[in-house]
């Protein structure tokens, strides 16, 4: 979230700079979110307010092209092209510079990932505790007892063994699918 609200401010920082015509502050908030950017579109990012933020990036790095190619047409200084003809010339390296830790974003995308893999498998395991809970249910409105008991203990263990282990992991997670198998497990109880 940080990295995409810091992109939206250098859209508004180059804004400012192409005021006073600095074109090198503009390529570099450029160069930035575009670095961002990439990093970004290596996640999987669900529907959701992040995802709704990671579109304005793609915004912000569309509304910088736009400014340096402004800057670029109302210009009277040489093109890029010609300034990096002549520095090839001369025999200077172009090295790219990376402006972001790619590294801490790897980091957090992995963590994501691995909430997300957690998040879900409790889905899953909990479709089949809910349905055993109701299952058990159906079965008394039967006055089947001992199929109701035995679906119960089903549940019991599903919640105990499978369940437990993941939300005592990320306790976030006990909402939603876990609490719907809580309360269908306790109705059958």
């Amino acid at each position: 979230g940080a990295c995409i609200g810091l992109t939206r401010d250098l859209e508004r920082y180059a804004v400012g700079r192409a005021i006073e015509r600095d074109v090198h502050s503009v390529e570099i908030a450029r160069d930035i979110t575009d670095q961002i950017m990439a990093q970004l579109l290596k996640f999987d990012l669900r529907n959701g307010p992040i995802r709704r933020k990671y579109d304005g990036v793609k915004y912000a790095l569309k509304k910088l092209e736009t400014i340096l190619y402004e800057l670029s047409v109302t210009s009277t200084t040489p093109p890029k092209e010609e300034v990096s003809n002549a520095n090839e010339n001369s025999g200077a390296a172009v090295v790219p510079v990376s402006r972001i830790c790619e590294e801490e974003l790897d980091a957090i995308r992995q963590r994501m990932e691995g909430r997300d893999e957690m998040r879900e498998r409790l889905i899953k395991k909990c479709r089949d505790g809910q349905k055993a809970a109701k299952q058990a249910i159906f079965a008394l409105h039967r006055d089947d007892t001992s199929r109701a008991e035995k679906l119960i203990l089903e549940c019991e263990t599903m919640i105990t063994s499978d369940l437990m282990p993941i939300i005592e992991a990320d306790s976030t997670l006990r909402y939603g699918s876990f609490g719907n198998v809580l309360e269908e497990y306790a109705e059958a109880k």
